[in-house]
């Protein structure tokens, strides 16, 4: 995903993750596990130019094997300008 927006301007964007990409999937239980932790986001123009970082902390908990027609919510990131 790539936007560009002018010198000052201020941009809401909405980034929809499936949560079995923040998972694992445990093998005992048949089921994908979402740890609990931190998880960091970061926005970047390349690896070395890092413009923005924003955390979400997640509480544990199974999800579902058959893919969600709705996505889950998680907790709003804390955000942090790097520059």
């Amino acid at each position: 995903m790539q936007r560009s927006v002018g010198l000052g301007v201020i941009a809401n964007n909405l980034l929809t993750v499936d949560p079995r990409m923040l998972a694992i999937f445990d093998v005992d239980a048949n089921n994908w596990h979402v740890l609990p932790g931190g998880f960091q986001f970061s926005v970047a123009s390349s690896s070395r130019d890092v413009r923005l970082k924003a955390t979400s902390v997640l509480r544990e908990r199974m999800l579902s094997l058959e893919r969600q027609s709705e996505p889950q919510r998680f907790p709003p990131p804390r955000v942090k300008s790097i520059k």
